[in-house]
């Protein structure tokens, strides 16, 4: 079984003057102190830097009755570059023993926000569950029915490296009161099911070179996508906003984010306000679109400031 991690385990040390490792003790006694009946999570006794995790399906999904058990695997660098994930027990949505390709993980660096944690990674991989998602890194589209299979056998798997029974954890039943989530987590979810919606889907580069090929794999960080931008990807943002909401992020009135654009990354919001407004606001807010604008009157005044400097010039030496 896992154990709360020290400075020292066995023949295990850490430098704890590693912000990573100061930072993975930290949210690891965050999540000890406050239990969700939503997920797990507990880094290995090897290892602080490869962390378990078991979510619950969303209630309102295919998925509902499944409990899933998978890997996060941290670099030196975290918390500002994002993990690696990899399922373990079949589901029907990724691919098992795989990394797979979300905004939130090592694929795409762009997209990740060093205040984000495993907290909001779990709460993102429930939420992200139901997406369908063609062509990413590491995803998998099978029908309704063999999702609820799969979900149906979860209960009986022990993950052989942590030996943790899916059957003996996760079994609280799901109240308004023991699954509330804080405003910064949901917050972090809408930027993310907002940033999803604007990654290129085409799962290749400009020179046309198929990046789900890992031969290609340098490249893959700005062509993996999460969500099917081509079909339909407002109705599917708007489907998994209601699932998260009421049955992930609890009953609570709808948060809006007004996200501002950060000049140095073009895909990740850099402040957040909220006000009242359902999560597919997020993914339907409009890019500011006046820049171009802006760029044509700066060219117009050089334009004209020359001129007027020019004609000075001539009539003084005139």
């Amino acid at each position: 079984m896992q154990q709360t991690p020290n400075q020292s385990s066995g023949s295990v040390s850490y430098n704890m003057r590693s912000p990573a490792v100061r930072r993975l003790l930290r949210e690891y006694k965050d999540i000890e102190k406050e239990p969700s009946p939503l997920y797990r999570a507990a880094p290995t006794e090897q290892d602080i830097f490869i962390w378990h995790f078991t979510i619950r399906g969303s209630s309102d999904s295919a998925y509902s009755s499944g409990k899933y058990h998978g890997k996060i695997l941290f670099s030196a660098d975290y918390p500002f570059k994002p993990p690696s994930i990899v399922f373990m027990t079949p589901n029907g949505r990724f691919e098992t023993n795989k990394k797979i390709c979300l905004s939130f993980t090592d694929y795409h660096p762009e997209s990740w926000q060093p205040s984000w944690g495993i907290q909001t990674v779990l709460i993102a991989l429930i939420s992200f569950l139901p997406i369908p998602s063609r062509g990413a890194i590491g995803s998998l589209t099978l029908p309704d029915e063999e999702v609820r299979r799969l979900a149906a056998l979860t209960s009986s798997y022990t993950c052989p490296e942590c030996n943790v029974s899916l059957s003996e954890i996760l079994n609280d039943p799901i109240t308004a009161d023991n699954q509330t989530i804080s405003e910064e987590i949901k917050s972090s979810v809408d930027i993310l099911i907002h940033t999803a919606s604007s990654i290129d889907f085409s799962g290749k580069n400009e020179t046309g070179i198929n990046n789900s090929n890992p031969e290609n794999e340098p490249v893959k960080q700005s062509i993996c996508s999460d969500v099917n931008t081509s079909d339909n990807s407002s109705e599917i943002v708007e489907r998994q906003a209601q699932g998260v909401t009421k049955s992930t992020l609890s009953k609570a009135k709808q948060d809006s984010i007004s996200p501002q654009i950060n000049s140095n990354n073009t895909h990740t919001p850099s402040t957040i306000t909220h006000s009242g407004q359902n999560i597919n606001s997020i993914a339907e807010t409009p890019r500011p679109n006046n820049v171009g604008n802006n760029l044509l009157l700066l060219d117009i005044c050089i334009v004209l400031l020359s001129i007027a400097i020019a004609y000075l010039v001539f009539f003084k030496l005139a």
